[in-house]
């Protein structure tokens, strides 16, 4: 069974799941920077400030997305929430578990993008250097974009279905096999 690659309908419903799970976190987020006192904290002013928003950005919004991911494909059930709730977990490509530094690695090449696409924001709306830096703004988001592309594109078209973030950490996502 650890050699049938994730059947489509399963990688979407899991994926789907996760999404929902990190905007929830986002949307907390997004919600607490309404809360006048929090505009006024601290923490806030990291954004405002060319030196420290990437960092806050990425501490607070990237890496606990890469925590649950980890997280959860690290655990006993080698699955995040919405690969449980699909059926699915995440093998090393002979089928073992995979290790804590395989993990480590599909995360990183899979939130890629993602935290290209925060350091662009970033620069699209003048937070860092405090102008507004269309050149790098749209390489940013055209490099993003073009790894999400080449991932999906990946995993389209390869018979085991193997995604860029699989292929370099020597993964795979595969059903869980039913116990007797």
């Amino acid at each position: 069974m650890d050699n049938v690659p994730a059947p489509w309908r399963a990688r979407l419903r899991a994926s789907a799941v996760d999404l929902m799970v990190i905007w929830a976190w986002l949307g907390s987020l997004a919600g607490l920077s309404r809360v006048p006192a929090f505009r006024g904290s601290g923490y806030a002013k990291l954004f405002r400030h060319p030196s420290t928003a990437d960092l806050a950005q990425t501490a607070t919004g990237v890496l606990p997305a890469a925590l649950y991911l980890a997280i959860g494909e690290a655990g006993a059930a080698h699955a995040t929430r919405g690969k449980r709730a699909a059926g699915l977990r995440v093998v090393g490509a002979a089928g073992c578990p995979a290790s804590h530094a395989q993990i480590a690695v599909r995360t990183a090449v899979k939130l890629l993008p993602w935290q290209i696409a925060h350091l662009s924001i970033n620069r699209a709306v003048g937070i860092v250097g405090g102008e507004r830096s269309k050149k790098w703004a749209v390489a940013g988001f055209s490099t993003a974009l073009g790894l999400v592309a080449s991932s999906a594109a990946t995993a389209v078209f390869r018979s085991d279905h193997r995604a860029l973030h699989d292929l370099v950490a020597a993964t795979r996502v595969v059903p869980v096999v039913p116990t007797k």
